[in-house]
């Protein structure tokens, strides 16, 4: 089940899974993805694909005259509880939006210069993996809502996506920071003296 802004109208392709945004191309807004996660599924993030199209400005993939968009911040609850990401890695991003903005929760709050893009990319698929802090596993169908917050502002919101669970291990469940501080650390246990 997807929702949004009224007048905002999703439309799944059954050729690839993919949702289609039409209607109303409002300023600004939050689209809400409901589901449910199959029983003895292991996740370790999750993986926001936006799509080109040709009923999209430039062939989007977002919906705004120039085909771009602004992704300002992500939120996934499952059954209920909130869910934080570690990390986030996108394929590509436009000079000052990288994808990183997407984890602060300040860049949803409105037109402050947050959020990802993809500018000097348009009409091409791109994707942002967002991993989990804390990866899970499900023992039953679980519930799940998840919220690509859009207010940027100036209809920059996206215009075709397609949401995938990453079930592989990630490098994204630690910390950008702590990742870059262990990379930098001379040697390994392996070539220790003990």
């Amino acid at each position: 089940k997807v929702t949004g802004p009224k007048g905002v109208k999703f439309s799944r392709q059954e050729a690839d899974g993919s949702i289609l945004v039409e209607g109303t191309n409002v300023a600004s807004g939050t689209y809400t993805v409901e589901g449910a996660i199959a029983p003895g599924s292991r996740i370790t993030g999750l993986r926001i694909e936006v799509l080109p199209d040709p009923s999209l400005p430039s062939d989007g993939p977002g919906r705004a005259e120039h085909g771009n968009f602004v992704l300002n911040h992500v939120t996934l609850a499952i059954s209920g509880k909130p869910r934080a990401f570690a990390d986030a890695r996108a394929d590509y991003s436009q000079g000052g939006w990288p994808d990183v903005h997407v984890l602060d929760a300040k860049s949803g709050s409105g037109k402050n210069g947050n959020g990802w893009a993809i500018g000097g990319q348009i009409g091409k698929p791109h994707h942002i993996d967002l991993g989990l802090a804390y990866p899970m596993e499900t023992v039953e169908e679980t519930p799940y809502k998840l919220e690509l917050i859009q207010n940027y502002g100036s209809s920059h919101l996206i215009g075709k996506f397609r949401i995938r669970l990453i079930t592989t291990p990630t490098d994204l469940s630690i910390p950008r920071e702590l990742r870059e501080y262990l990379s930098n650390q001379p040697g390994t246990l392996d070539d220790r003296t003990l």
